[in-house]
Parts: structure tokens; sequence; C-alpha cells
């Protein structure tokens, strides 16, 4: 981030993106949605993460428990990782966001 300028646009002492970062951002596309009629559970997360943006899967970001958490909570029946985010449909649950990046 560049944080030269910064304070030319009214917002002093915070950094301002770069046109490259913004861009780089802008082109991840979305998580999708794992959504269908009669699901069980349906889990909303408000903005992904960056290494679930970055790398397109829920839940990614080193040290989120989400997963684990799935598994000992009884609603999945087996040890899923962020790359099997698709397979939550297989056991009726949903995943989706608020705001999608």
């Amino acid at each position: 981030m560049d944080v030269r300028g910064s304070e030319e646009r009214g917002v002093p002492g915070r950094p301002r993106e770069s046109p490259r970062a913004a861009s780089a951002i802008e082109a991840r596309p979305a998580l999708p949605d794992y959504l269908r009629p009669g699901l069980r559970v349906v889990f909303v997360g408000f903005n992904p993460g960056d290494r679930s943006s970055r790398i397109g899967h829920y839940y990614a970001g080193r040290g989120n428990q989400f997963w684990n958490f799935l598994f000992e909570s009884g609603l999945v029946g087996e040890r899923l990782r962020p790359e099997d985010d698709h397979r939550v449909l297989e056991f009726s649950l949903g995943l989706t966001d608020v705001v999608k990046r």
C-alpha cells in the first residue's frame, strides 16, 4: 500500500491502495454460494478473509477452526477441509457471504 499523499485526500494516516493492488483484489472471483432449497443449516459469513478470497474456498484462513468445529458438531460425518467446501451440500448445509469479494 502506498501511504504517500493519503493525507491530501482528507484521510490522515490512512493508507492508500495502489491501483495495482486494488485491481488484483477486484480480479478475484467471488466465492460461490452453496445453496439449495431444503438445507438444514446455512452458514452466512460476512466478508471472506484474504486467504479464502485468494484461494477461492470458504474458511481457509490459517488458524480458522470452522471445518474442525463443523466436524466436532456432528453436522458432517467426516473431516472436511476448505478445498471440500462444495461438499457441504451433501450434508444439507449451505455456505454464502453477505459481502462478495
